[in-house]
């Protein structure tokens, strides 16, 4: 839909010239040529992603708002703070795989990214179809849970994979991940005290996502949680042992995990 503007894109993104307008034109420039009506945008802030003061989340909210207004797209914007990934994992396969927990309410799936999920398509839910929820008193996010938690959603799911020419019935246990893998362990006692989602993008790169789908980095551990030397951090997965190997030596410079 936007071919000259995702090369632009392509092309600062390496060189961290990335302009907040540039990105806002460019993500409202898909949507209204995809015929959007209705609009939730996610901007998560936090001290290692791209919007790192809520003062900058409310300025960019703002000029979304405008340019919705404009193209009369009903727009609502969810400001959030995010400190780590909501989900376990970061690449295509690994965060499909826990997009198929949610779905299937599985007992592992992750409770972060089912809460997350669910408010953001509350919100949708609220601006789409507010006269109807009126009627029956159901806010949109108890609605969302309703239609999680009957099956409803996993079954859409499976349509829209169908209609995609994908395999409506893949499962978990289906799903290949990459052919080497390597257990980062802790190296020290004590607590998680942060994690810096900017070198976890890093490294997922380096691992070859996203072009490898098999590619990514599954979390074990999470901000607060009490770990001894030798823990399971994260697990790093990739379909070439060199970037594996590229991978873990870079982790010495560019650790994800801070513990105290």
């Amino acid at each position: 839909m936007a071919p000259a503007d995702d090369i632009i894109i392509q092309v600062e993104a390496p060189l961290s010239f990335e302009s907040f307008d540039k990105i806002i034109v460019s993500i409202m420039a898909k949507k209204i040529a995809s015929g959007a009506t209705h609009l939730v945008l996610d901007l998560p802030v936090g001290p290692t992603l791209k919007i790192k003061h809520f003062k900058d989340a409310e300025i960019i909210a703002e000029k979304f708002r405008f340019l919705a207004k404009k193209f009369k797209i009903k727009v609502t914007v969810d400001i959030n703070q995010l400190l780590e990934p909501a989900g376990h994992a970061v690449g295509p396969v690994l965060e499909a795989c826990d997009v198929l927990k949610v779905l299937e309410q599985r007992p592992d799936r992750p409770f972060i990214l089912e809460a997350k999920a669910l408010r953001l398509s509350g919100k949708l839910l609220d601006l789409c179809l507010p006269d109807q929820k009126k009627e029956k008193n159901i806010s949109g996010e108890d609605l969302a849970k309703k239609i999680l938690s009957e099956g409803r959603a996993l079954r859409k799911m499976r349509e829209i994979i169908k209609a995609q020419g994908g395999n409506s019935d893949i499962t978990i246990d289906k799903i290949q991940l990459g052919k080497y893998k390597y257990e980062v362990p802790s190296s020290k006692k004590g607590i998680i005290t942060g994690f810096n989602n900017h070198d976890l993008t890093i490294i997922a790169k380096i691992l070859g996502a996203p072009a490898d789908k098999q590619a990514g980095i599954y979390i074990e551990r999470r901000i607060d949680e009490k770990v001894d030397k030798g823990d399971i951090l994260c697990i790093l997965y990739s379909a070439d042992k060199w970037r594996l190997k590229e991978a873990t030596e870079t982790l010495r410079n560019v650790p994800i995990y801070e513990i105290e």
